[in-house]
């Protein structure tokens, strides 16, 4: 489909709904208002046939009213009018089979079905109804009008139309036949024929978009003679090209031996940094068990005087039953000596005077209570000793499955004597699931925390521990102090190593950095909140399954 003929087809296309539009809109015009020019007329015409029939209805004057409808039916489309009251029909004319049909009052145009508008108008005197007009009018004259109008709109229609297709044929050759100058200076181009113009003439778009092709066939020249440098140049290189190649390749080799020198380098500085990072290792793993050994050392005293207690009273109390135990053999002599003596009643009174002599009666009481008593201590020592093996977990190197709260109180078993005079323990225990840790590396964490926070309060104070579950995979353990807080200046180094604001000698700085890195091996998290004055706050975060964590990393 040509160009033109497309301008053509648009053309005609908007044209031919534009006159649709407008032949629509004045017919329904024309109609509406013949209409309600019909319906007011035929209204007026049978108000007025009332008003002058009205004496004549009153004075039942039959001639007159004969007369009077006679006459009203010479109007132009009046086809019928009758005159009622209440005993019938006065008077009556029209078309004979009009007039022998029931009458409808026709109240809109729309409802006409017979070709005619039947109205009625009342006659009333003083508010008193006498009877009825009624009359039909020939809706014929406006369906001639509307056809008439129609016939005429449409042949303007047509006419316009003829019009139009001829001047868009004009438009769309004038429109082809430059832009067939376009196509032709484009197939120039395609040829290569780079001199090839447009003839601009006028402002308008294809004017513009001629300027517009002129414009790129200069460009093109352009491009055209910068390539020809450039393969002029290009050219100029090829024929230096293998010299180039060969030299090239000289640098390349001498580069390769530089590389290969530089890879066996760094293989050996990384062979170097291997051995370092596996001495680093070690000699942090030896740090961690000085440190572990220090805080043990911190405690040693405690733990002993923890032992001592005990001891002492078992050692009396097995003293006492040496005493005891050798004052029954003398009794338990004389009984062997009574089985051969021949007098009974000497021996009888021999043993009485034994028996008040080393308190038989309170031996047997006593005696009861000292081996109960010893008993308790040596299970006192036997406690110690299982909480001291719980909190080093020395058979248990490996990541295991451990409840947190069992290694938190074996922690506090083992700092009981360093913190018992002066600190309240406060535990707020959630219902954790078992956590896989190394359980005695968590447990230095918490004798580490523990200690410090006793070491903080200075008369008496409390330390809060609480945990609850985090979220599904993760739990939370906080270790909180009423202790003397620290310093926003400080509280930033707290965890960095050999970093310490105890006196010289009372501690390595060690401590929060091991259990920085421990709670970071168990892929978890560590934070302080401190207020100076008020105390310090540990929060430590750990995942649930921490083995599969720390092999994510």
């Amino acid at each position: 489909m040509s160009f033109r003929f497309k301008t053509i087809l648009g053309i005609a296309a908007i044209e031919a709904v534009l006159l649709f539009i407008l032949i629509w809109n004045s017919l329904l015009f024309l109609r509406a208002s013949n209409e309600e020019e019909l319906i007011k007329r035929a209204n007026t015409t049978a108000t007025l046939f009332a008003t002058t029939t009205k004496n004549a209805v009153l004075s039942t004057d039959v001639a007159s009213l004969d007369e009077f409808v006679h006459e009203v039916i010479k109007n132009p489309d009046i086809v019928y009018a009758r005159v009622i009251d209440s005993k019938g029909v006065l008077a009556q004319a029209g078309q004979k089979d009009v007039l022998e049909r029931s009458f409808v009052a026709d109240h809109q145009f729309d409802t006409v079905d017979d070709g005619i508008y039947d109205d009625v108008a009342i006659i009333e005197e003083g508010g008193v109804k006498f009877g009825r007009v009624e009359l039909g009018i020939s809706i014929a004259s406006i369906q001639n009008v509307l056809l008439k109008a129609r016939e005429q709109i449409s042949l303007i229609a047509i006419i316009e139309m003829a019009l139009t297709a001829l001047f868009s044929l004009a438009l769309g050759t004038v429109l082809t036949r430059r832009i067939l100058t376009l196509k032709q200076v484009s197939e120039n181009v395609a040829t290569g024929d780079l001199s090839s113009r447009v003839l601009v003439k006028g402002k308008d778009e294809i004017a513009v978009v001629g300027n517009a092709f002129n414009i790129m066939l200069d460009k093109l020249n352009q491009s055209a003679t910068i390539q020809q440098q450039y393969q002029d140049q290009l050219e100029a290189l090829n024929n230096n090209l293998e010299a180039r190649v060969d030299r090239r390749t000289a640098e390349l080799q001498s580069s390769n031996i530089a590389l290969n020198k530089m890879m066996s380098e760094l293989k050996v500085e990384k062979e170097e940094q291997r051995n370092l990072l596996e001495k680093l290792r070690q000699t942090q793993g030896q740090l961690l068990q000085s440190e572990k050994m220090a805080s043990l050392g911190q405690l040693a005293a405690g733990v002993a005087h923890e032992i001592n207690n005990p001891l002492g009273f078992v050692s009396s109390n097995i003293t006492t039953l040496k005493r005891y135990v050798a004052d029954l053999m003398k009794l338990l002599n004389v009984y062997e000596e009574s089985e051969s003596a021949t007098n009974k009643s000497e021996l009888h009174d021999s043993l009485l005077i034994l028996k008040e002599e080393i308190g038989l009666d309170f031996i047997r009481e006593d005696i009861q209570s000292l081996i109960t008593e010893s008993l308790d201590g040596t299970d006192r020592v036997k406690r110690i000793v299982k909480n001291l093996r719980e909190f080093s977990h020395l058979d248990e190197a490996d990541w295991q499955w451990v409840d947190i709260h069992d290694g938190l109180n074996s922690t506090l078993n083992i700092v009981n004597n360093e913190i018992k005079y002066k600190v309240e323990v406060i535990k707020e225990y959630g219902d954790l699931p078992r956590v896989e840790c190394l359980a005695s590396e968590l447990n230095q964490v918490f004798l580490n925390l523990l200690v410090n926070a006793a070491q903080a309060i200075e008369d008496h104070g409390t330390i809060t521990i609480h945990t609850a579950i985090e979220d599904n995979d993760h739990v939370r353990i906080v270790i909180a102090d009423t202790g003397m807080g620290i310093s926003e200046e400080n509280i930033t180094r707290i965890f960095d190593p050999f970093y310490t604001s105890k006196p010289v000698g009372t501690g390595t700085g060690l401590g929060l950095s091991f259990s920085y890195s421990i709670i970071q091996r168990h892929h978890g998290r560590i934070d302080v909140d401190s207020t100076e004055g008020e105390g310090t706050k540990f929060i430590i975060i750990l995942p649930v399954s921490g083995q599969d964590k720390a092999a994510e990393v």
